[in-house]
């Protein structure tokens, strides 16, 4: 049975606190610390294995049809896994993750799943003809009640979902407001177990605040698998995608992209920097 316990936590680095106080003990930053409601199991079931138990089994990796998003993803996309693709408001965080997401679709004919929380079905489709997005196998949903999206999802059993974004999606097990520290927390924690369980792959898209951080606890950038963020550079329409955690490739790649009228154009880098 799912419970929930009260806790504090910072906003800015993580760290989990037994009460409330005005400053951070491990990074100093002033008037961070929230209440927050962290979900736990209050039946503990013995889940260890000897390691000669376990079944080897491959992580499959599904390539793409892009070289640049192959190698930045380390291969392509493990099924299982998932992802925080993070950014500034107005970005292009929608616009690349439709291309990604038709890009996979189209490559491996496996029906692709967009839930958004943000737009409207017709916004979605009106920018998928403007950047000339096409796809048989991609799935659009109007959602924001993460049980009511995620029932949706087994329906269709998408081999890839993406969640644009985790700042608007909210579970019917939390009182709190969407976008509150516990229940991004907890919306991220349920789109990684149905990636787990699914054997799919879950891309959470997520706004940055001014300083550049993911809007909502910390601790969600140690809970997925990697970590990417899509930049722009100062005063133009370059971008750069570049990853900060990736368990399955090295961290150090990255791509830049020109946002047109017809969606992005990857550029070199030397273009962007």
């Amino acid at each position: 049975m799912k419970k929930f316990k009260q806790s504090f936590l910072c906003e800015e680095c993580g760290t989990e606190h037994l009460k409330w106080a005005g400053r951070c003990s491990r990074c100093s930053s002033w008037n961070t610390i929230v209440e927050y409601s962290e979900r736990f199991e209050s039946e503990v079931k013995t889940n260890v294995k000897r390691l000669s138990e376990i079944e080897e089994c491959a992580i499959k990796a599904y390539g793409l049809s892009d070289p640049s998003l192959n190698e930045i993803f380390g291969g392509g996309l493990r099924g299982g896994s998932s992802v925080l693709l993070s950014g500034e408001p107005g970005v292009g965080k929608t616009t690349f993750s439709l291309e990604l997401a038709s890009k996979f679709a189209n490559t491996h004919r496996l029906p692709t799943l967009f839930i958004s929380g943000e737009e409207a079905l017709a916004q979605l489709s009106e920018r998928c003809h403007r950047t000339e997005i096409t796809s048989d196998y991609l799935y659009l949903l109007e959602e924001s009640n993460l049980e009511k999206a995620l029932s949706q999802a087994k329906l269709l059993d998408p081999k890839l979902i993406i969640i644009d974004s985790i700042q608007t999606l909210y579970s019917n097990l939390l009182e709190s407001r969407p976008n509150s520290l516990s229940q991004v927390r907890e919306v991220c924690r349920e789109l990684i177990d149905y990636a787990r369980e699914m054997n799919s792959i879950s891309i959470i898209l997520a706004h940055v605040n001014k300083n550049s951080r993911i809007a909502g606890p910390k601790t969600i950038e140690h809970m997925v698998d990697v970590v990417m963020e899509l930049k722009r550079e100062t005063g133009c329409d370059q971008l750069k995608l570049s990853s900060s955690k990736n368990r399955y490739s090295s961290i150090h790649r990255s791509i830049g992209y020109l946002m047109k009228s017809n969606g992005l154009t990857e550029v070199s880098l030397d273009k962007v920097l």
